[in-house]
């Protein structure tokens, strides 16, 4: 199982998870903790593995994706890519002791395979980036630039249903 992602009520922590082998959702409660809603940020600043999670996750609050994505495959890949739970490089080579600059994409080989050039750079990729594009540019103005493209895409604020 695999933490998604908590909801925090005035004495409650509501944690979802899912299996990541049938994709099935449970809501586990557990009582809330005067400093846990202080600490969150720093817990998660400290480990390297959630570099792209912490840079996401910027309340300590249930995601709107959880709750908008109804394919529960798919937002499981998203939890997957936010909290570095996937088969890129960049994971596969933190197991290895391999250094963050040798962890290339084995496509293009030009650079490191983590989660944004996954998202937004892999050429494999480029025509359904298009037509991810064309289709949230058509629903939404999309932030300037590629970087904030990417928190959105693996934030999904506000979409009615994917």
């Amino acid at each position: 199982m695999l933490v998604l992602d908590c909801y925090v009520s005035t004495d409650a922590c509501f944690y979802f998870v899912t299996c990541l082998f049938c994709s099935c959702y449970k809501v586990l409660t557990a009582p809330l903790y005067p400093s846990e809603p202080i600490n969150w940020r720093q817990k998660i600043m400290s480990f390297s593995k959630l570099e792209t999670y912490s840079k996401i996750k910027t309340t300590f609050a249930l995601e709107n994706y959880l709750l908008t994505i109804q394919n529960k495959s798919f937002a499981t890949s998203i939890t997957r890519l936010r909290i570095g739970a996937h088969c890129l490089e960049i994971e596969k080579g933190r197991h290895k002791n391999i250094p963050v600059e040798k962890r290339m994409c084995p496509t293009c080989k030009e650079d490191i395979e983590d989660e944004y050039h996954f998202v937004m750079i892999y050429p494999s990729y480029n025509e359904e980036r298009k037509r991810l594009m064309t289709s949230c540019n058509s629903k939404t103005t999309l932030p300037r630039t590629n970087r904030e493209i990417f928190n959105v895409l693996l934030s999904c604020p506000d979409r009615p249903s994917i």
